[in-house]
């Protein structure tokens, strides 16, 4: 009995085999197939989180725009206390602050509260001056992820480099609830 089914599958086993080479050779004879232009569609990018901007000039503002508008929900504001407010009611997923923004709040404060305490991402966004550079220098263990200089790396592939949605995603819960 074994003898037969061994007979039986071989048989099968090249009865399959000639009817493939059949068809390859068919295929082979059959005219190529057009080839149809694919059209390409431009899709529209869903925005991803809320980034908090906090900047010291327009120029700054403009660029921030520019580079992350069609990525994420921006949130401009003016001095420490705003974005202490818009982080409180709405949890970013990232920070871009210019120490030089709010002469009057305490920058080192507010972004190791952020960084720290919070843990979001704080990227400092400064023009390149001794000022900023004594501050980001003091403010080098407080958290700070990143650094863009206005007008010297402030790229859109550089910002889109520092918010990285693919790695990070937004958080979910405010980090403090507003009753």
């Amino acid at each position: 009995m074994d003898h037969r089914l061994r007979w039986l599958l071989d048989l099968v086993a090249t009865f399959g085999w000639v009817c493939w080479e059949l068809v390859k050779q068919r295929n082979a004879q059959l005219p190529a197939r057009p080839t149809t232009a694919v059209i390409q569609f431009p899709v529209a990018r869903t925005k991803r989180g809320l980034v908090a901007v906090l900047v010291s000039c327009t120029g700054m503002e403009d660029q921030a725009r520019r580079a992350l508008g069609d990525r994420t929900t921006l949130r401009f504001v003016r001095t420490w206390a705003e974005l202490q407010d818009v982080v409180i009611r709405t949890p970013p997923s990232a920070i871009l602050a210019d120490p030089l923004a709010d002469p009057r709040g305490d920058p080192e404060w507010h972004i190791r509260m952020f960084a720290q305490a919070w843990a979001i991402p704080v990227v400092m966004y400064s023009e390149f001056t001794r000022e900023s550079a004594s501050l980001l220098l003091n403010m080098g263990h407080s958290g700070v992820r990143d650094v863009i200089f206005h007008r010297v790396d402030d790229n859109p592939a550089r910002f889109a480099h520092v918010v990285d949605w693919e790695r990070r995603p937004p958080p979910r819960e405010p980090p403090l609830r507003v009753a």
